[in-house]
C-alpha cells in the first residue's frame, strides 16, 4: 500500500515536472514571438528608410509647397547618413533668373532636410547663373549656407538671416554687363579666379565682409553693404572695389591700362573704385 502511494506521488511529481518544463517552453516562445515581433518592425523602419522614394517626395514639396521658384532635377541620390546627390538641377523664378547645375552634393540634416532648412554644405562641380543679360558659368562651387530659413522664405527676402561662405575656383562671364559691356574682352580675360567669399545676412540685409577674387588683368578685393529685394536685379548694393593690377596689364590689355592710368591709378599701388545701385544698374565712381 505504501509503495503505491509512494509510486502515485512520483508519478505526480512527475507530471509536475513536465507540466513545468512545458509552461517554460511555451513562456520561451512568447519571448521569441516578441523579439521576431520587435525585430519585424525595426527591419521594416529600416527598409522603409533605406527604400523609401526621397527623390518622388523631395520633388512633390518643392513643387507644391515652394511658392515663386521653379526647381527641377533629372536625378536625386541619397547617400546615408545626410548626403543629397542632385543631377541637372534646374533653379528658375518668374524675373528671369536661371541657375543650372550638373552635379549637386548636398550635406546637411535629416531635420533640416525636412524642414527645407537653407542650411549644410553644397559642392557644386560646375553650373550657370543667367540673370537677364548677365549669363555666368561656375566651377568648383563650395557653399556653406547657415541660414536660419527654409526654401520658402527665399521669395520673401527680408525675412533671411545667416551667414554665407562661398569658394569657387573660377567664374567665367560668357557675356558682359554693366559698364563692362563698353570693352571687349577676349574669353582668357573675362574670368575671376579663386573667388572667397563671406557674407553676412540680417531681416534681408547683407554685408559682404569678404569678396576676394584674380583675374588675369587684376587681383581685387570687394566690401559692402545692401539689401535684397524679390530678384537680384533690384537688389542694391553700395561698397567699393579695389583693384591691384598685374604688372603686365599694358601688354595684357592696352585699353583697359590706359583708362587705368587715366583714372588715377598706378602698376605699383592699389586703386579703389566706390559702387552702388542695383545688381542690374551699378553705378562706378574712382574713390578720392
Amino acid at each position: 500500500m505504501i509503495e503505491e502511494q509512494d509510486l502515485e506521488k512520483t508519478e505526480k511529481e512527475e507530471e509536475k515536472e513536465e507540466l513545468e518544463e512545458e509552461y517554460k517552453e511555451i513562456e520561451l516562445t512568447w519571448n521569441k514571438k516578441i523579439v521576431l515581433i520587435v525585430t519585424g518592425i525595426l527591419f521594416y523602419l529600416i527598409f522603409l528608410f533605406i527604400f523609401f522614394p526621397y527623390s518622388t517626395f523631395i520633388r512633390y514639396i518643392l513643387t507644391n509647397y515652394v511658392q515663386a521658384i521653379k526647381v527641377d532635377y533629372s536625378e536625386l541620390e541619397w547617400d546615408f547618413p545626410f548626403i543629397i546627390v542632385i543631377k541637372d538641377l534646374y533653379l528658375s523664378n518668374d524675373a528671369g533668373t536661371l541657375i543650372t547645375g550638373d552635379s549637386v552634393r548636398l550635406e546637411t540634416g535629416l531635420w533640416d532636410v525636412i524642414n527645407l532648412k537653407l542650411k549644410g554644405n553644397i559642392s557644386v562641380s560646375s553650373s550657370n547663373l543667367k540673370i537677364k543679360e548677365i549669363n555666368t558659368r561656375v566651377k568648383g562651387l563650395k557653399l556653406n549656407l547657415k541660414l536660419d530659413n527654409s526654401i520658402s522664405d527665399l521669395s520673401s527676402p527680408s525675412k533671411l538671416n545667416g551667414d554665407i561662405t562661398t569658394k569657387m575656383n573660377e567664374i567665367f562671364f560668357e557675356e558682359l554687363w554693366g559698364p563692362l559691356k563698353a570693352f571687349s574682352l577676349p574669353e582668357e580675360q573675362r574670368s575671376m579666379k579663386d573667388l572667397d567669399i563671406f557674407i553676412q545676412i540680417e531681416n534681408g540685409k547683407f554685408s559682404v565682409r569678404k569678396f576676394n577674387f584674380k583675374s588675369e588683368l587684376f587681383d581685387a578685393n570687394l566690401t559692402a553693404n545692401g539689401s535684397l529685394a524679390s530678384s537680384l536685379e533690384n537688389s542694391t548694393i553700395n561698397g567699393k572695389v579695389c583693384f591691384k593690377p598685374n604688372p603686365k596689364l599694358e601688354e595684357l590689355n592696352p585699353v583697359i591700362y590706359n583708362l587705368y592710368i587715366t583714372a588715377g591709378g598706378s602698376l605699383g599701388g592699389e586703386f579703389c573704385i566706390k559702387l552702388e545701385g542695383s545688381f542690374s544698374n551699378l553705378k562706378f565712381q574712382p574713390q578720392t
